[in-house]
């Protein structure tokens, strides 16, 4: 145990003042040497004194603000570590499309359902769903932003999320710079639970051949599992689709690439093609049912300050000489003998 104003308990010695002196009139009695020795008014007396002085040294105590160190506590759950990597270009502002029976692409006319509103909406919710998670934020665009590291404070994660959204995005996306500050999260962090890598994005890009080795031997060593949630959008061909190989060049569309790329990762990977808000919804759920490993994490447990304690503990103290001074007589009554 610490305190945060330690110089306060050098007061303590007013704590012995209720021996000298208590807030109650004192009566001037003649002949009170022969008045007969009363134990229990000397009882009553010493009670009264001694918790007047604990009532004065609680309160000291809790003005010095007494608090426990803070210590680490394993636990034990299920769940796993996820780093969410957000796509903030400017292409997430669009609206999701549709595939209709002939395999045309139609525009959802839905103004409200934006790609980056329904990641957020459900994303909001899939964190809401798993308590026992670690969850970390990266958002990118031309470059990735931190947001949050690694951790089981859910409420900022949703601030977090929820903020995402706000303004509008950039033009560019690398995927690479994302891709390696999303695995630096785990770096120098014990293997306590699974490891997920969760990319939301509505497009891919080409990555030199130097980073693409390094990533690899990254997501390797780091035991990591890669999910994409790929929201596709207007005028896009797509990457689950057989028919995308008929097309000519489709092996410089960055979307396919990226697919091929993680697929040849040497890791644990999915892919997911939303194209619309219940698309979206049923990807994440399917990562919830893979994802639920037992855990083991080490929590801080932060100083618990006691000041509460003490001040409740004076107020008590105070009860017997508060209820001494409702017998507190203030005169003598004179008793006249009737003959």
């Amino acid at each position: 145990m610490d305190f945060e104003r330690l110089w306060i308990l050098l007061f303590l010695p007013i704590s012995i003042l209720p021996w000298y002196v208590l807030p109650f009139k004192s009566l001037v009695v003649r002949n009170l040497p022969i008045i007969p020795a009363d134990s229990t008014s000397k009882f009553l007396d010493f009670f009264v004194r001694f918790t007047a002085s604990l009532s004065i040294a609680a309160l000291l105590f809790g003005f010095a603000n007494p608090r426990s160190k803070e210590s680490l506590v394993d636990r034990v759950g299920t769940g796993a570590e996820i780093v969410l990597l957000l796509d903030r270009s400017r292409s997430m502002d669009q609206q999701y499309g549709k595939v209709d029976p002939n395999r045309s692409l139609m525009l959802n006319l839905d103004s409200s359902s934006t790609k980056s509103v329904a990641a957020r909406d459900v994303l909001s919710n899939f964190v809401k769903n798993r308590p026992s998670d670690f969850f970390g934020l990266i958002n990118f665009s031309s470059r990735p932003i931190k947001v949050f590291p690694l951790t089981r404070k859910h409420d900022v994660i949703q601030k977090a999320i929820a903020a995402s959204t706000l303004g509008r995005g950039l033009a560019e996306t690398d995927i690479a710079a994302v891709l390696t500050k999303g695995l630096e999260y785990f770096e120098n962090r014990p293997y306590t639970a699974s490891r997920v890598v969760m990319l939301i994005s509505d497009g891919g890009a080409q990555i030199d051949p130097i980073t693409r080795q390094q990533i690899k031997d990254d997501a390797i060593r780091l035991r990591i599992s890669v999910y994409w949630i790929y929201l596709r959008g207007k005028g896009s061909p797509g990457i689950i689709d057989e028919d995308i190989q008929k097309l000519e060049g489709y092996g410089a569309i960055p979307e396919y690439f990226l697919n091929k790329y993680f697929q040849d990762l040497g890791v644990p990977y999915k892919v997911y093609e939303a194209s619309d808000p219940d698309q979206l919804k049923t990807a994440l759920d399917d990562v919830d049912k893979l994802q639920k490993l037992p855990t083991r994490f080490t929590e801080i447990v932060p100083p618990q300050s006691f000041s509460n304690l003490a001040f409740l503990f004076s107020l008590l103290m105070l009860f017997p000489i508060f209820l001494t001074g409702f017998f507190e007589v203030s005169k003598w009554s004179i008793l006249k003998e009737k003959n």
